[in-house]
């Protein structure tokens, strides 16, 4: 049904008869925005679906962290730090002392394995002065003894001369000379053998064995220091001088990089992206950019760190990525959490050199891969049971 209206309604459709009338708003809106709803909450599965099935098979995204991978010391044993020798920041080489500290324990083991040794070397010192005096004395005696018989030789040859002494007496008296001289002898042989016997018996023995063990406690004194194993940067400090720490307390952490770099961990299927050469998009937390390439040989890791997996990833197998970004980050912290999307490189744009995919402490898993130019699937494959064995696939997405 067709309706019309009077013309003084089409100019002011809100008087009637000089009165105001207020009309209702319409309810058109309400209605179309349930209708967007709707239609919103139908379509939303479809939206997720093409949105994951981009981002999966079009979009290739990791998971990383930026690190210099630092290494972490810790305390040899229990013990005071007497001096922290390094700060957070400073450049070191290796066999640079970063810092010292005392134990009470082996201060004291040594202190009286000194006191035991001083005693035992004087103990030994009195009982070979003992030794030499009482063999003294019996060497004083022999020594008479030779000295009277070559006087009685003398005073013999002087009554042989007149006729005096008769041959058999001559001789009686030259075996005493010669029994004299050998008593002397024997006297100093076993004056020699005590004192040997003194230098090489149980005091001897118990003079090495303690002097081994001071040694040992003075090597352990001295590996009470904390030392560069290699050239890096120090980056945290966690105890100061005068602290008490226990044995494996962390110490400071060094970095093992001279510059840090992108760790990221990529799927298994994602395998023709590991290529050296191969470039990639780093965004930081805060939106920033960077460019980066794949610089280092990739490995094969049983699993994910627990920063970048969820609660039940921990143990899925993943391909780690290195990467250095071409220009310096403007800013660096420690395991930062980083997205890395990887590009797409056609077959001409793909390296001519393929990366071996090796394999770290994390892994048992072992793929020795000769990848052609087109991306193809490894030619080789060694793998134990526990690790999965990834359909690689023989084209990249497009």
């Amino acid at each position: 049904m067709k309706v019309s209206f009077e013309k003084s309604k089409r100019r002011n459709p809100t008087e009637d008869q000089g009165f105001r009338v207020n009309y209702a708003p319409a309810k058109r809106t309400a209605f179309r925005v349930r209708w967007y709803l709707l239609v919103a909450f139908v379509l939303s599965p479809v939206l997720l679906l093409m949105w994951f099935g981009f981002h999966r098979n079009i979009l290739v995204i990791a998971d990383g962290v930026i690190t210099s991978e630092p290494i972490t010391l810790y305390a040899p044993q229990n013990g005071f730090v007497s001096s922290v020798d390094s700060a957070i920041g400073d450049h070191v080489k290796r066999g640079d002392t970063l810092m010292q500290f005392t134990s009470p324990t082996i201060q004291k083991e040594v202190e009286l394995l000194k006191e035991q040794l001083q005693s035992l070397e004087t103990k030994q010192q009195q009982a070979i002065l003992d030794t030499k005096r009482l063999y003294a004395n019996q060497i004083t005696i022999a020594k008479g003894g030779v000295i009277e018989q070559k006087a009685l030789a003398q005073q013999s040859n002087e009554y042989a001369n007149r006729g005096l002494v008769s041959l058999v007496d001559k001789v009686a008296l030259e075996k005493y000379r010669v029994d004299a001289q050998i008593t002397l002898n024997q006297a100093r042989i076993n004056q020699l053998k005590a004192i040997e016997n003194l230098t090489q018996g149980a005091i001897e023995t118990a003079l090495l064995d303690v002097h081994k063990q001071l040694i040992l406690a003075q090597v352990k004194q001295q590996l009470l220091g904390v030392y560069a194993p290699k050239k890096g940067k120090v980056n945290a400090v966690y105890v100061k001088p005068g602290q008490y720490i226990n044995e494996s307390t962390e110490l400071l952490t060094l970095s093992n990089r001279e510059t840090p770099v992108i760790i990221a961990y990529l799927e298994p299927d994602r395998f023709e992206y590991t290529h050296l050469g191969q470039t990639a998009t780093v965004t930081l937390p805060n939106g920033d950019k960077y460019e980066a390439v794949i610089s280092e040989p990739t490995t094969m890791v049983q699993r994910t760190p627990g920063l970048l997996s969820g609660p039940f990833d921990d143990s899925v197998a993943s391909i780690k990525v290195t990467l250095k970004t071409v220009k310096p980050l403007t800013y660096y912290v420690e395991e930062l959490p980083v997205e890395v999307r990887f590009h797409y490189l056609s077959d001409t744009d793909k390296p001519e050199q393929s990366t071996p995919l090796q394999t770290d402490a994390n892994g048992p898993a072992t793929i020795d891969a000769d990848l052609s130019r087109s991306g193809s699937a490894p030619n080789v494959m060694h793998a134990s049971e526990n690790v999965p064995n990834p359909q690689l696939p023989t084209k990249p997405p497009h």
